[in-house]
């Protein structure tokens, strides 16, 4: 900033953000995107998770460690662009404690009922 000057910090600051502003994710997404985005984030999970109990069972997992672990963490982060803005909220909401739950979903269904500020809770079994 020293070299630049106010001025040209804030083109640069501006043409950045412009940039991610235009290629970040979108607000919304339509329901098979954020289905397609959960898989690719819980995948890389899971697999990290069971990979001590499944190294056996997929060949050269051990010789090419870092290859998995590079491409789980690629695929994890993409996901968070594929499932867009709306699911950053949730991720964020779930950090801050005064944030509630607030339900704008489709109408309950017939097995269903509305409980507790707009949470669905299946009464199938009941």
């Amino acid at each position: 900033m020293a070299v630049m000057g106010k001025p040209g910090y804030l083109y640069v600051k501006s043409r950045v953000f412009g940039l991610l502003r235009r290629y970040g994710p979108p607000t919304e997404v339509s329901r098979a995107r954020y289905n397609i985005g959960l898989v690719m984030f819980v995948l890389p999970i899971l697999f990290g998770w069971a990979m001590p109990y499944i190294s056996d069972l997929i060949p050269n997992l051990e010789d090419n460690l870092f290859a998995y672990a590079i491409g789980g963490d690629m695929l994890l982060l993409a996901s968070l662009f594929v499932l867009g803005g709306d699911f950053w909220d949730k991720v964020r909401a779930l950090f801050v404690y005064s944030d509630k739950i607030c339900h704008s979903g489709p109408p309950p269904r017939k097995h269903r009922r509305r409980h507790n500020g707009g949470i669905f809770i299946s009464t199938k079994n009941a």
